[in-house]
């Protein structure tokens, strides 16, 4: 029997989504490399730390709002100037760090099973319908949502908890769209294999 465009979509979405979520997941395995590259990068930053006007103050104090800071009150050490936002807006702390690693370890796991699931669907039928149906709801809705609840527990930066905030849930729809597609798509394709051989 011929493969249905469908089964060939959904396998070379797999193998992406997995070779995707593999590279991220290096980089969160490399938490701690890019956060020594962040400081040093900050660190070598020469950014004037006093502000010229009260107005630049109260610039500065609309942006810190806008990200979830204390505001400067009209300090103009160096926590307070531009360099400090800077500081406080991409911090990680220790925490957050050891999190991001052991979920990249994780995160690699499943971005291997994508990729297995993707291959087993396009290349051979035989348990290709519980592979993917484990992987995509093990990826969703244990690991993401785990992941999600986990993170709202550790304090990090705004822009930090927002960026992954934002990786879940479009992930989360990914997985849940996927998994929509695989239940209601026609599943001929995959029932000579799925049905015991006849002797």
């Amino acid at each position: 029997m011929k493969r249905p465009t469908w089964v060939t979509v959904i396998a070379v979405l797999m193998a992406l989504i997995g070779g995707c979520g593999a590279i991220n997941d290096i980089k969160q395995v490399n938490t701690v490399e890019v956060l020594e590259l962040k400081d040093m990068i900050l660190d070598n930053i020469d950014i004037e730390n006093n502000l010229d006007s009260e107005g630049d103050r109260a610039k500065l104090d609309t942006i810190r709002a806008k990200l979830g800071l204390e505001p400067t009150n009209n300090d103009t050490t160096a926590n307070n100037s531009v360099l400090g936002l800077l500081q406080d807006v991409t911090y990680v702390g220790p925490e957050l760090q050891e999190f991001l690693v052991k979920t990249g370890y994780i995160g690699l796991v499943f971005s291997a099973l994508y990729i297995i699931a993707g291959l087993f669907t396009f290349s051979s039928r035989r348990n290709s319908v519980p592979l993917v149906v484990m992987t995509i709801l093990g990826a969703s809705f244990i690991f993401t949502i785990a992941q999600y609840v986990y993170l709202e527990t550790i304090p990090s930066s705004l822009l930090m908890s927002m960026g992954l905030n934002v990786g879940f849930v479009f992930g989360g729809l990914i997985d849940i769209m996927l998994l929509i597609f695989w239940f209601t798509s026609d599943k001929y394709y995959f029932q000579e294999d799925l049905s015991p051989e006849l002797d």
